[in-house]
């Protein structure tokens, strides 16, 4: 549920969509959270226990591919 930035509860909703399209997940999260933690979920979702062989990637408002998420 999303709350206005009054109520101090921002959650952001965010749509993954893996390597080949073929699959999405859902998640959201607030703005204190890190990219590791948008990874993290994403490989438990997928049980993934070999993390350092993954990455993210976003396409920001200018659609620029931004790959570096800390």
């Amino acid at each position: 549920m999303f709350k206005s930035r009054s109520e101090g509860n921002v959650v952001y909703k965010c749509t993954v969509r893996l390597l080949e399209d073929l699959d999405v997940l859902e998640c959201e999260f607030q703005p204190h959270h890190k990219g590791c933690f948008l990874l993290d979920y994403v490989c438990e979702q997928l049980e993934i226990t070999e993390k350092d062989y993954f990455g993210l990637r976003f396409v920001d408002s200018a659609k620029q591919r931004v790959s570096d998420l800390e």
